[in-house]
């Protein structure tokens, strides 16, 4: 009968064969295992990514994201192996609220840079040029006030 959760059973068959490592290093190497294989996914992702942004829009809402979004996948990639780590009770519940806290800013930072370039990409029509141009100044001293 095939697994339900393939993916824990191939962390927990890996953390096994780690368990054999002295003292603690085994969850040292399995976090660490986690780490390269988010950051490679994240490469892959941010490539993909800016092969099918079309605009500049989406590449610079790709590109300004790029740290938040690495965070996401470190993130995922940790929460997926807790349950296999042999770590204390408190240490797993310090852990997951801790990349809980680490998701929520990271989210957060990625609104925050897309709100950004939509105000970036929203003021390439206005030009503070002309003197006389008070709709522009008004725009833009709108959009620098919730940009802060």
């Amino acid at each position: 009968m095939p697994s339900e959760q393939p993916t824990l059973d191939f962390i927990d068959t890996i953390a096994d064969r780690l368990s054999v490592l002295p003292g603690s290093l085994g969850p040292v190497v399995l976090a660490l295992l986690a780490v390269v294989s988010a950051l490679i996914a994240q490469r892959i992702f941010l490539g993909v990514m800016r092969r099918l942004s079309k605009n500049s829009f989406w590449r610079r809402v790709v590109d300004r994201g790029k740290w938040p979004i690495r965070l996401v996948f470190l993130v995922i990639a940790l929460s997926a192996i807790s349950p296999a780590m042999d770590i204390s009770v408190d240490g797993r519940q310090a852990m997951r609220h801790t990349l809980a806290i680490i998701f929520v800013i990271a989210v957060a930072s990625i609104i925050i840079s897309s709100i950004y370039t939509v105000g970036d990409v929203a003021l390439r029509k206005y030009s503070l040029d002309n003197e006389d141009n008070i709709e522009a100044r008004k725009i833009i001293t709108q959009y620098r006030v919730l940009k802060r």
